[in-house]
């Protein structure tokens, strides 16, 4: 793990940061000054959604700006903006002050929202911007497929990095990856609710997400904070759900939607816990008389991992 605890997103946390994970350690920074306490307390997180509780810290701010840094410290990378120039876009969207100026001479932590407030936070972004920009074109393009990506535009998605993949070689592993990842987001999120009524209210539940997709894992996250009584024997259940549906299942008409990887990787946003299924595993049990104690059986070599 590279970064501080506290300070860097979940996708970094596990090895996997895109372009809105420094956009989150730049904001959780920004709200340690505004605070002046340390991000990774105990009291820092709510620990039913795993966001941020720092506001009714700091009431002297504008709404607006507590709603930039809000948006920018989202757990789900997905609900964060996308890059340096969307963020500063929201900041500089009106001249509403971004604290009251009554309140900034008299508080402490005045150098703190005089640094923020009067465009520190956006000289910042300006940089991190101007870094972007230079580039290469490849590393560009990418980085535009990677925001459709993070705001749910897959068809595009699936498009653009199709062309990408098909003529960029050196890049290629790493846009099929995307496409892949595209692909099955649509899939479980849109293609799979419409033709499985039987999962829809489950998948609409627990929001899931393929966060990444490579040559040999898949990685997803699902959402448990509506499931208060949410147990060990659910992770399982859900991972195996999600392996039903990517690898198929011939015995329930599913298809499969993506076979190429060894081992599907969940984990819960709020609870914690990080399941692993093999594909090794998931084909002896298809492979077999698919019983209740087969099942059983299978649920068992799920590995579960607290993080």
């Amino acid at each position: 793990m590279i970064g501080t605890p506290g300070y860097i997103s979940l996708e970094q946390a596990v090895g996997r940061p895109v372009y809105s994970s420094d956009l989150y350690s730049l904001s959780v920074t920004a709200i340690q000054l505004l605070t002046g306490e340390l991000p990774n307390l105990p009291t820092s997180l709510d620990p039913q959604t795993d966001r941020m509780i720092w506001r009714d810290k700091v009431p002297e701010i504008s709404d607006r700006f507590a709603a930039i840094l809000n948006k920018a410290t989202q757990p789900n990378l997905r609900d964060r903006f996308a890059t340096a120039q969307e963020m500063l876009e929201a900041l500089n969207a009106d001249s509403t002050p971004f604290a009251s100026p009554v309140t900034r001479l008299v508080s402490p932590r005045f150098k703190a929202w005089k640094l923020l407030t009067s465009g520190g936070l956006a000289s910042v972004l300006v940089g991190m911007y101007a870094i972007n920009q230079s580039l290469s074109s490849e590393e560009q393009t990418l980085a535009e497929i990677r925001s459709l990506y993070t705001q749910k535009n897959y068809e595009e998605c699936i498009t653009e990095a199709g062309i990408f993949s098909s003529n960029n070689v050196v890049r290629s592993v790493e846009a099929q990856n995307l496409l892949n990842s595209c692909l099955l987001s649509n899939y479980i999120q849109d293609e799979v609710p419409q033709t499985r009524q039987q999962l829809a209210e489950t998948l609409d539940r627990i929001s899931p997400i393929v966060v990444e997709v490579t040559g040999d894992e898949v990685m997803v996250n699902y959402d448990t904070s509506n499931k208060p009584d949410f147990s060990s024997e659910d992770a399982r259940e859900f991972t195996a759900l999600f392996m039903q549906m990517f690898k198929g299942n011939e015995k329930y008409a599913l298809e499969s939607k993506y076979t190429d990887f060894d081992r599907l990787i969940t984990r819960t946003r709020s609870d914690n816990q990080q399941a692993i299924l093999t594909a090794q595993d998931w084909e002896a049990f298809v492979q077999g008389e698919q019983s209740e104690a087969s099942h059983k059986q299978l649920l068992d070599r799920i590995q579960l991992i607290d993080y």
